[in-house]
């Protein structure tokens, strides 16, 4: 059984290596799923959405049932060229 057991093994370690992508394989790949450096370059406005919940002090001292959840909105404007 131990025989077939290590080239079984790397066997299996070199096929995943030889599907592997590079950094600079997924970094393109990314750009262009987000429509190209260019199109990225061109948002001038980022708003993230989400909501927060009190930190964990917070949590302890209040009941688990009065939890409270704030919703959150921010907005980064990049700024004009000069």
């Amino acid at each position: 059984m131990k025989r077939w057991m290590f080239p079984a093994i790397a066997l299996l370690c070199l096929s995943a290596y030889g599907l592997a992508q590079t950094v600079d394989e997924l970094v393109a790949k990314n750009i262009e799923a987000k429509g190209g450096l260019d199109k990225i370059k061109a948002v001038k406005t980022r708003r993230m959405a989400g909501r927060a919940e009190p930190s964990s002090l917070m949590a302890l001292l209040s009941s688990s049932s009065s939890r409270m959840r704030v919703p959150t909105t921010f907005v980064r404007t990049s700024p004009s060229p000069a």
